[in-house]
């Protein structure tokens, strides 16, 4: 039971770090607060470990292989490219979320066509494969971080979200459960 405390207080505290840290970018993106360069990138290190730490749990430690792929992509962008990423990673979503309102099932063509651009955003940041793209239908439920991001824009959408990245895995890129 102690144990289980301890893991709860500290996913709190990861959670409240979180928060947190979306409290300023929100306070910053509304034009309340400016964040620095030193806080925009402190807080998106942060987002990154604590996604890292989860992955890594989930699957392995070859997890940081991605991470450094992403990395090499993403290491050099300015604040400008992050926040440029991130809006255009809200208006995927948005839509995503307009599907799901109209009621499209999640393995429909009209939403695997919108997965096309999702997954090809996430191959511009690391080289996910049928299996591991399949996986990160795990991460938009099971990761406090990730499923938060995607509540901001729908309380709904993640479960729904999951289930089409995983009809994508499936009839798009070939996945087969081993």
């Amino acid at each position: 039971m102690r144990r289980h405390r301890d893991d709860l207080v500290a996913h709190r505290e990861r959670l409240d770090e979180i928060i947190r840290t979306l409290d300023r970018t929100i306070a910053d993106l509304s034009g309340q607060a400016h964040l620095s360069e030193e806080e925009f990138f402190t807080g998106l290190a942060a987002r990154r470990g604590d996604l890292r730490r989860d992955l890594e749990a989930r699957y392995g430690t070859r997890v940081g292989e991605h991470f450094a792929e992403a990395d090499a992509v993403t290491g050099r962008w300015t604040r400008q490219e992050h926040e440029q990423a991130a809006a255009h990673g809200r208006r995927l979503l948005r839509r995503l979320s307009e599907a799901r309102s109209s009621g499209l099932a999640p393995d429909s063509i009209a939403v695997l066509d919108l997965m096309t651009e999702h997954y090809q955003g996430i191959r511009l940041l690391w080289p996910a494969d049928a299996a591991a793209y399949h996986a990160l239908a795990d991460v938009v439920t099971g990761n406090p971080g990730q499923r938060a991001m995607i509540e901001e824009i729908d309380l709904l959408l993640p479960p729904w979200l999951a289930s089409a990245i995983r009809a994508y895995a499936t009839r798009r890129l070939g996945y087969t459960a081993s």
